[in-house]
């Protein structure tokens, strides 16, 4: 984790796991989620078709240019118009993020450890949150969706936080070693 982009991304995953966990025990929440998607589908969609017709040739507009916002703004329209079709992917989609989550983090501390020999407690998260991905794809989501969003929000939150943890360790260690020029590995804890 050493740029802001990362942080801020990281500032972005906790606010939408904190949403996710106070809005849990909502009814059919996956629901409103796909039909917030839809909606930011079809806006961008809209004000791009109007874009493209409004340059002045109208017989000249690219087709190229138009078929992905045409494209965006059907499928932003069938996420609005038929949200509970969408919530399995929805689930399945958010479980895969988890997974992906875990393993890029898994991944970062294992070649962050070839220099940096990095705390036992931060694999313990990643750890975590693997599992927690596998029991969503394995579980029926249409059964206990107030669960599952609340695995999710937590494990979102729980992703944030260990990478800030991860940045607080390396930014400790690097104050405290300006530059150590050594290729030893270091430990950090």
């Amino acid at each position: 984790m050493n740029n802001r982009l990362t942080l801020i991304s990281n500032i972005f995953v906790f606010i939408a796991g904190l949403i996710l966990i106070l809005m849990h025990s909502q009814a059919r929440i996956f629901e409103t989620i796909i039909i917030i998607i839809g909606v930011m589908f079809i806006v961008p969609g809209c004000l791009s078709i109007v874009a493209l017709l409004s340059r002045g040739n109208m017989g000249k507009v690219n087709m190229l240019a138009l078929m992905p916002v045409v494209g965006g703004l059907l499928l932003g329209i069938a996420l609005v118009a038929a949200p509970a079709f969408f919530v399995g992917v929805l689930s399945y989609t958010f479980a895969v993020l988890i997974i992906a989550g875990s393993l890029v983090k898994f991944w970062m501390l294992f070649s962050m450890g070839r220099s940096v020999k990095m705390p036992l407690w931060l694999y313990v998260v990643p750890a975590l949150m693997l599992v927690c991905g596998i029991v969503i794809l394995l579980t029926d989501i249409r059964t206990i969706e107030s669960v599952l969003v609340l695995i999710t929000g937590i494990a979102f939150v729980a992703y944030s936080a260990n990478s800030l943890m991860e940045y607080l360790a390396v930014r400790r260690y690097k104050k405290s070693h300006p530059s150590s020029g050594t290729t030893d590995v270091i430990e950090i804890g």
